[in-house]
């Protein structure tokens, strides 16, 4: 006799995702807006694009490199925020962010956001040299504490959320 999966385990399927829900421990709803989340995705891109293009671009006396950073660099960071932040950010929200959790989630978004400029870097120029790899780690320590930074600036400027959601 052929037994479905639902039927060997006592919780499984939707009698499990209810007793799931019903304790608490995967919340049906976010407690904080979908405006705060676009936000707080919205405010990232910006403050990223800030934390990259401005100490490059702003500190030369070069106005077209000051136009090409806010032409290109803004969709860019946009673009990277919303593909990857936002899917991490709407998950992570739907339960109230504290500082610490912030911080962290800054840094791993900011993590991923750097892999991905490492394997377009790789995919264009191919492997570093094992100088490049040293700056590489040089830089990576300075993007993530950009990330940090920024993950706590989104929790200030969003707040803790509805509670009574």
């Amino acid at each position: 006799m052929n037994v479905g999966f639902s039927q060997k385990l006592p919780l499984a399927g939707k009698r499990w995702a209810r007793k799931v829900r019903s304790e608490g421990r995967v919340p049906t709803h976010s407690i904080y807006t979908r405006s705060q989340v676009a936000r707080a995705v919205n405010l990232a891109a910006v403050m990223g694009w800030a934390a990259v293009s401005v100490p490059v671009a702003f500190t030369t006396l070069n106005p077209p490199l000051w136009f090409a950073s806010v032409v290109i660099g803004l969709p860019i960071a946009f673009a990277l925020c919303w593909l990857i932040g936002a899917p991490v950010l709407k998950r992570i929200m739907r339960k109230e962010v504290s500082w610490t959790a912030a911080a962290l989630w800054g840094i791993i978004i900011s993590t991923l956001i750097f892999s991905v400029q490492v394997l377009f870097n790789y995919s264009i120029s191919g492997a570093p040299t094992p100088f490049g790899w040293r700056v590489m780690i040089a830089d990576l320590a300075v993007f993530l504490l950009k990330g940090m930074m920024i993950g706590v600036v989104v929790r200030w400027a969003i707040g803790p959320g509805l509670p009574n959601a």
